[in-house]
């Protein structure tokens, strides 16, 4: 197993966070990729990033990979809204 660590602040999210995160998911594309943090919630919003960009997904579709009892706050909500193109 390889162990990848991104160190996100909950706090504190930033747009690099999730470029590295994407990047080292199409890296390891072919492979099966677990995925954590503390609670999940930064998972949550990751997942749905990567889905929605790099898997083509839509922003629904995108949604059933976070957990539906997270209601994430102002930072998180910003982050959940980021574009990337």
């Amino acid at each position: 197993m390889i162990y990848i660590h991104i160190p996100v602040p909950f706090d504190a999210p930033e747009l690099f966070h999730l470029q590295s995160f994407i990047k080292i998911m199409e890296t390891f594309s072919d492979k099966k990729i677990w995925v954590h943090c503390v609670k999940n919630y930064r998972v949550s919003a990751f997942l749905y990033h990567y889905l929605l960009y790099s898997r083509g997904l839509s922003a629904i579709e995108a949604q059933k990979a976070m957990l539906p009892e997270w209601e994430p706050n102002e930072i998180w909500q910003r982050f959940m809204n980021l574009d990337l193109e």
